[in-house]
């Protein structure tokens, strides 16, 4: 029970920040920004401690650095950002690729290019993607995050109560096929709550496309959640890292996100901006 407070008061914590940051315009457009690129900073160091552990050689250094540069750039303008991000993200491989032979050579080189190269791909990119929603409006960054803390939290409780059918044991032990289903009901639930109470005029969008995207959300969140279980297993490590205390590192409670925010975007991108004038 302990824990679970303790979880809950760094949750409260976080999304206290967040609230206060998008309220206000001068945090939302220096702070959160900044707040931002230290998660993939501190995420990317995270990953950098797990490669290590398989045999990976490469630069932290050059890493972080990329990592938050990359974040960073969802800050730019909706229609530049997608000019930019591939320029940035083929100069990023290149930089580490002189890197590792002009330092590192051949030992270790595959597993360290992939590994730096996945901190920008894994971990980056999906923060990147959260300030370019928060370009476009506070509003679906907020609804964004909601889904995505409602699946965890919904997945953790339905199945902590009701949880008998595990459905990736060798991955995640704890995780069950109902409690699965909880974090899906959930986050319908909160999508519907959310369409309702909040007016057309800022939130105008087909119910069925809204708590499609809610249901697909409940899925990709322990999706993303289990990758993560994948390298740490790989690695050796029970946390990503020790940042939080006894819950583990930065990447232990955002890795929900880095599979849903592509998806979340790509709603955005193909299904809302195409019909918005930016």
């Amino acid at each position: 029970m302990g824990k679970a407070q303790s979880r809950g008061r760094i949750a409260l914590f976080m999304i206290g920040t967040l609230l206060l940051c998008l309220r206000f315009d001068l945090l939302r457009i220096t702070v959160l920004p900044v707040i931002t690129a230290g998660l993939g900073v501190i995420g990317a160091r995270e990953l950098h401690r797990m490669a290590r552990n398989v045999g990976a050689n490469y630069s932290l250094a050059l890493s972080v650095v990329l990592a938050g540069g990359v974040v960073l750039l969802g800050a730019a303008d909706l229609t530049l950002y997608g000019q930019l991000l591939p320029v940035a993200l083929t100069g990023a491989m290149i930089f580490i690729f002189t890197m590792q032979m002009s330092r590192f050579g051949i030992p270790g080189a595959l597993t360290g290019i992939s590994a730096s190269i996945l901190a920008l791909l894994y971990v980056a990119v999906p923060l990147s993607l959260a300030l370019q929603i928060l370009q476009f409006d506070r509003l679906f960054l907020f609804f964004a995050l909601g889904l995505i803390w409602t699946a965890d939290s919904g997945a953790y409780f339905v199945g902590r109560g009701f949880g008998k059918t595990k459905f990736a044991p060798t991955l995640s032990p704890k995780k069950t096929v109902e409690g699965l289903l909880g974090g899906v009901v959930a986050c319908c639930v909160v999508a519907l709550l959310f369409i309702i109470i909040v007016p057309d005029v800022s939130f105008n969008y087909p119910m069925s496309q809204i708590l499609l995207l809610a249901a697909v959300i409940g899925i990709a969140a322990p999706a993303g959640d289990l990758a993560e279980s994948v390298l740490k297993r790989d690695s050796g490590v029970k946390d990503s890292g020790h940042g939080l205390g006894g819950h583990g590192g930065v990447l232990d409670r955002i890795d929900s996100m880095f599979f849903c925010m592509p998806i979340y975007y790509g709603y955005l991108r193909f299904f809302v901006w195409p019909w918005v004038e930016l």
